[in-house]
C-alpha cells in the first residue's frame, strides 16, 4: 500500500505562498483618481460638456494629461451632468498636476464654467494595486 503525505497549510501560509513573486503591499504606491463633477444650470448641460472638453484641450496644450469627460444622458437633480476624471500614477503626480500653472486660457475656461454651473465638486480617490 502506498503512503500519502498530507501537507496542511494555515490560511496565513497560503496567503504567503500567493504573494510569492509579488511586491509587498507597503512598497506599492496607490494610483490616484481625481474627479470633478458639474451640475449645470437649467438648459446648460450640453454647453458644460462642450466647455469641459475644451478645458481638456487646453490642459493638453499646457503639457498635462487631458483626462476624460463623461456627459450624462437624461435628467437628474441628484447626479452631475458632466464628470471629468483623470487617473494619475501616484500622489506626487497628482500634486504636480495641481500646481501646473493653468495660464490665462485655462482661467478663462474656469470663469466661463462658473457661469454655466450651479454646483461643482472635486473628489480624490485612491486605487490600491
Amino acid at each position: 500500500m502506498k503512503r500519502r503525505t498530507k501537507l496542511i497549510l494555515t490560511g496565513t501560509a497560503l496567503l504567503g505562498l500567493a504573494a510569492i513573486g509579488k511586491p509587498a503591499l507597503a512598497q506599492q504606491s496607490p494610483r490616484v483618481i481625481v474627479q470633478t463633477n458639474y451640475w449645470a444650470l437649467p438648459g446648460k448641460a450640453d454647453e458644460v460638456c462642450q466647455w469641459r472638453m475644451h478645458a481638456s484641450d487646453v490642459r493638453e496644450k499646457l503639457g498635462v494629461p487631458r483626462g476624460r469627460v463623461l456627459c450624462r444622458q437624461g435628467n437628474s437633480e441628484v447626479l452631475p451632468d458632466v464628470m471629468w476624471q483623470i487617473e494619475l500614477p501616484n500622489d506626487p503626480e497628482r500634486n504636480r498636476d495641481i500646481v501646473t500653472p493653468p495660464g490665462p486660457e485655462f482661467r478663462e475656461v474656469i470663469t466661463h464654467m462658473n457661469t454655466l454651473t450651479r454646483r461643482f465638486e472635486l473628489s480624490t480617490w485612491l486605487l490600491p494595486e
